[in-house]
């Protein structure tokens, strides 16, 4: 038996020209489990923008923040389950020019083992090694990169401690993701400078760890969409417009990108 909740709610506690972060909206799923060890998953995501006091407003940067945590019944039960987040879409750099914006796949991650250019035309695992476990880190752990606080309600990763640094005494956790922001840099005015652009979406779902291969391929080779124990969609896109001087929210992922 499951149950599943969503809630959407929509602030704005500050001003840009007074500095430090407006939370522009939060966004809150949670999915219950009748299962004896699984208790529940959440995600919460918040968009954000960041101004720093002194800058003008078109140099505030524009963030996705986001956590996606579950609770098992014990301790001991929390390795039994697993975060998996795919990818797709890409970040890019813009600018005016005599022509029009140019836009410019100039922005590069870690996937894989590899550099690369930060282009995913397509759903890929979004993991720097070849384990697909979101939290897993070379030398530490399949699950080194959770995190948990002592209140088993707390999400903050400011007061957080790691999987890896020492286990927790409940059996909450989570992780985080904070995409690369949009942002302009280096202008003279709105329609100057250069634009960093973030059109991205992303699929995070809870697995059993033992249905998980250790190793993988981009594409998720070995990976059975229907061991998912739930999924949340949810997207990451800010692009300025140089005609307009405004950061805007696309609809879709940037042609760009393909």
């Amino acid at each position: 038996m499951r149950s599943f909740v969503i809630s959407l709610a929509i602030f704005a506690f500050t001003t840009p020209a007074l500095g430090g972060v407006i939370v522009l909206s939060e966004r809150t799923e949670q999915q219950n489990f009748g299962s004896e060890t699984l208790r529940s998953a959440k995600f919460i995501e918040y968009k954000k923008r960041m101004n720093l006091t002194g800058n003008p407003a078109r140099f505030d940067t524009w963030m996705t923040d986001t956590r996606f945590a579950f609770t098992v019944a014990s301790p001991a039960s929390i390795e039994s389950y697993a975060i998996v987040q795919w990818i797709r879409g890409c970040m890019f750099h813009s600018s005016m020019t005599p022509n029009g914006v140019e836009k410019m796949l100039t922005i590069s991650r870690r996937h894989f083992g590899e550099d690369k250019i930060f282009v995913h035309k397509d759903w890929e695992i979004d993991s720097d090694t070849f384990d697909p476990i979101y939290t897993a880190h070379e030398q530490y752990g399949r699950h080194a990169l959770l995190r948990w606080n002592r209140n088993p309600e707390s999400f903050n990763p400011e007061t957080a401690t790691w999987y890896s640094t020492r286990k927790p005494t409940h059996g909450s956790v989570f992780a985080t993701d904070l995409p690369g922001p949009g942002m302009l840099s280096n202008g003279d005015g709105i329609t100057s400078g250069i634009a960093q652009n973030a059109t991205l979406d992303f699929r995070t779902c809870i697995f059993e760890t033992r249905s998980l291969p250790k190793s993988t391929t981009p594409g998720g080779q070995g990976i059975s969409m229907k061991k998912a124990l739930w999924c949340v969609d949810w997207s990451h896109r800010f692009i300025w417009d140089f005609k307009k001087g405004v950061m805007t929210t696309a609809s879709k992922i940037d042609e760009v990108c393909q």
